[in-house]
């Protein structure tokens, strides 16, 4: 798998993701498709919450991802009814220009907005959610045609990227004398994307012959672990949940006297809480 000479790199498309020169294909679940007569709240399509999580994402599992279809136009809207947890909840929408309204179960509006298709990729928009409970979500048209829309409502979607974290040491010296050398890289980058976890990382500028194995620690969660030897990579690591805004120790073991300049490259999934990183 190459890795380019890129900081950042955004996901293209609604179902599949163009990441550095690498396509990976993310499947959604059996989706709900609108059924008429829905036109009314009394008649709303009952729905399921997108559950998907960052690791579900990034391990390419699709089982909790709900999404729903339908098509709609200015005189025909079209109602849900949703069950929604307590707390911060993410409207995504794909696909044409419709307007939407989310309200409780009393009618009491919690948001409302027109959804522009711009771009690639879907748009978020937070709602807060004040109890778990039933929700409703109206989807109506932006003009008199129809036009096919698509949305999900729960956990955010998520989005795949990447970035590069140079050796705050910068050249690093291997001696007979020192076992172990240290190198710190500092992931705390403001423009790095709220809650990004890593799933994929990789020590370049070193050639793993060089040195005797790797040690990696994520200092944000405690975490730590070897990097396979040669390669000094890791792959599959979304399920420890390792924040990419912190500060990374690399612990390097002697093998022959060597200096080199390491670079920490991190491929890491975000929740797309409003856009897609340009």
């Amino acid at each position: 798998m190459k890795w380019k000479n890129v900081t950042k790199v955004f996901t293209a498309g609604l179902m599949a993701v163009l990441f550095s020169g690498l396509v990976t294909t993310n499947v959604y679940a059996e989706g709900i498709k609108e059924t008429e007569p829905n036109d009314t709240k009394d008649m709303a399509t009952p729905i399921a919450a997108n559950k998907q999580t960052a690791a579900d994402f990034a391990g390419g599992t699709s089982v909790r991802k709900n999404y729903v279809s339908g098509s709609t136009s200015k005189t025909d809207p079209d109602w849900f009814k949703v069950y929604l947890s307590a707390g911060e909840q993410y409207l995504t929408c794909y696909e044409c220009v419709f307007n939407f309204t989310i309200e409780d179960e009393n009618g009491n509006v919690l948001l409302s907005d027109m959804y522009m298709h711009i771009g690639t990729g879907p748009t978020a928009y937070k709602v807060d959610i004040p109890t778990a409970g039933n929700y409703y979500v109206k989807i109506l048209g932006g003009i008199s045609s129809s036009q096919n829309y698509t949305f999900e409502i729960g956990n955010p979607s998520y989005a795949f990227s990447q970035c590069k974290i140079p050796c705050e040491e910068g050249i690093i010296n291997m001696t007979y004398e020192e076992k172990v050398k240290i190198a710190n890289f500092n992931g705390e980058i403001q423009s790095l994307p709220k809650d990004a976890i890593a799933y994929s990382l990789k020590l370049s500028g070193i050639k793993g012959s060089l040195i005797n194995g790797a040690r990696l620690v994520n200092k944000r969660n405690g975490t730590n672990f070897p990097l396979n030897r040669y390669m000094l990579d890791k792959d599959h690591l979304e399920s420890m949940n390792m924040p990419v805004k912190s500060v990374w120790i690399a612990e390097l073991e002697y093998y022959r006297p060597t200096s080199f300049t390491p670079v920490l490259e991190v491929r890491y999934v975000y929740p797309v809480y409003s856009r897609l990183i340009k």
